[in-house]
């Protein structure tokens, strides 16, 4: 790039403030502060021009965050904070190799870092932040407190002081919070202070190879719309028009996985835990999909295209992807039960993308019904209509061997409604006479429980509910703390028996006593026989 405008700069710091109308001239006010403190340190015009375009440019990464999020007046999620801290990152994916502003790469990627070493994205400390970055940080974090947000009332003076005291050697570079301070109190900052800085001169247009590059850099990784909020990937219109397009020039793979067990997380767990499991398969796809069209088809599928590849390689990729997801979940108890299986179909540029999506989707209808957490091949002989020639025999063992199950019927709670009420009828029908229990796993009032233990707590529970009860009961689990069994030809004291051995082998397989089971009973007619062990 040839040369650079301090007119063009200050143009886009004024487009990234746009985007939040509580940040006007933020940009601006950060750069001057900036600039005062460098002014004061005795740096050259050279570096503190350099400085002050820098920090013009600081935010320029959140031209990737949705708006929606940057003016989100509830407290964010965690997937959407992830996504506020990735501003850092993808500013300096956008700067890099693209300015001759020296700083600004390391004041984009820095300007969160602390002190101690525990800001973000790379954790530096001390002297491992650049300077320009240290300096940035501190003019930031004021101006902000001293704003105005969607969510908060700007804060008092005061405030201010204490935090930028409490912040000194910790979050902030003691040096240079002193010497901010003092410019403070000495009265330099009242003129930045009290003017909104939107930094215009005049209505001057300021196009330049910056800019330009800029943009390009951005929709390069795709325009804002096409990405998915909650997977940090294309999302079905962006992905899918990639996808046809990779198609049409490249034979390949076509792969359509579909998250096992999400909706079971979601009402067990809460949708901030089937949140995580989505944006874990989506950096799955981004780590594994290297040379790869992806995309989030929505709800808990996913598209993806392998170009050029044997259908060997084609499964080694996707069994990779499989086996990153199932080890990577297991750091998130909440969401241990989501696995991922995946429909696959080879084609050439001559196949049109509704026919193989149509043979993905197919064999992958067929992994989910013979066991899920796996892969296989469109294979048009099993597609073939063989109605007229059906042996029954085989259709019965075909039943059988993917129904199979031990101990109790495991079911989701829609499911296990349903036979309740089919084996009511059924007792009213034949006199065969049956007990809801529901065991639950007590957790203290008021305390916040250490969830990985709760969940294997649970995980111990549900095999000695397996081991223990038969193949003609069923179980589901309803909560993150309680299962429900429908127990078939049995009365109360048989309940009381099988309970003792449950809560036995219980104790036996975890170990622990910080979560203590208890049970309840309901007959048909609605009485309840509340019982602990």
């Amino acid at each position: 790039i040839e040369k650079i405008s301090f007119q063009t700069i200050q143009t886009l710091a004024n487009a990234i403030d746009a985007k939040d109308p509580y940040t006007r001239g933020h940009s601006t006010r950060v750069s001057q502060y900036a600039v005062m403190i460098a002014k004061h340190l005795g740096w050259s015009d050279e570096r503190i021009n350099d400085l002050r375009y820098a920090a013009l440019l600081h935010d320029i990464g959140k031209i990737g965050v949705p708006d929606s999020i940057l003016n989100n007046p509830r407290r964010l999620t965690d997937t959407e904070y992830n996504i506020i801290k990735s501003h850092t990152t993808m500013g300096g994916e956008i700067l890099k190799n693209k300015t001759m502003i020296r700083a600004a790469e390391s004041v984009v990627t820095g300007h969160h870092e602390r002190y101690d070493g525990g800001g973000y994205p790379l954790g530096l400390a001390g002297k491992e932040i650049a300077e320009e970055a240290r300096i940035v940080a501190i003019a930031d974090a004021f101006d902000a407190m001293k704003s105005n947000r969607v969510y908060r009332r700007a804060y008092d003076q005061s405030y201010i002081r204490s935090e930028l005291q409490k912040g000194r050697g910790t979050q902030f570079d003691p040096e240079f919070t002193d010497l901010f301070i003092t410019l403070w109190d000495s009265g330099l900052l009242d003129e930045i202070d009290s003017t909104d800085s939107s930094g215009n001169d005049g209505n001057r247009e300021a196009p330049s190879v910056l800019l330009q590059e800029i943009m390009d850099a951005f929709m390069f990784q795709n325009s804002l719309d096409d990405i998915d909020i909650i997977c940090g990937i294309p999302n079905r219109g962006a992905g899918e028009a990639a996808i046809a397009k990779a198609m049409k020039e490249e034979p390949g793979c076509f792969v359509f996985f579909d998250m096992d067990n999400l909706k079971k997380v979601n009402d067990i767990n809460g949708h901030e835990a089937g949140d995580r499991a989505l944006k874990l398969m989506g950096d799955t796809l981004k780590a594994y999909g290297e040379d790869c069209v992806y995309c989030r088809l929505g709800g808990d599928e996913f598209l993806l295209y392998i170009r050029n590849t044997s259908e060997a390689a084609a499964e080694a990729r996707v069994r990779k992807i499989i086996a990153a997801y199932n080890s990577a979940k297991q750091r998130d108890a909440e969401i241990s039960a989501v696995s991922l299986s995946a429909g696959m179909a080879m084609c050439t540029p001559a196949d049109t993308y509704a026919k193989v999506y149509n043979m993905a989707d197919k064999a992958l209808y067929h992994i989910k019904q013979n066991g899920k957490n796996d892969c296989a091949f469109y294979n048009d002989e099993e597609d073939a209509l063989v109605s007229e020639s059906l042996d029954i025999q085989k259709l019965v063992k075909a039943i059988s061997d993917s129904g199979s199950y031990e101990g109790a019927l495991d079911v989701e709670y829609r499911q296990f409604a349903k036979l309740y009420e089919f084996i009511g009828n059924m007792e009213k029908r034949f006199l065969h006479p049956y007990k809801l229990v529901m065991i639950s796993l007590e957790i203290v009032p008021g305390e916040n429980p250490d969830i990985d233990v709760l969940e294997r707590s649970m995980y111990y529970m549900e095999q000695a509910i397996r081991q223990t009860i038969r193949n003609v009961d069923v179980l589901t689990r309803y909560n993150r703390q309680q299962f429900l069994i429908i127990l078939t030809g049995t009365d109360t004291r048989g309940v009381r028996i099988a309970m003792d051995r449950i809560f036995r082998s219980y104790y036996k397989m975890n170990g622990s006593s910080e979560f203590s089971p208890s049970y309840a009973v309901a007959d048909l007619d609605g009485e309840h026989d509340p019982s602990q062990i």
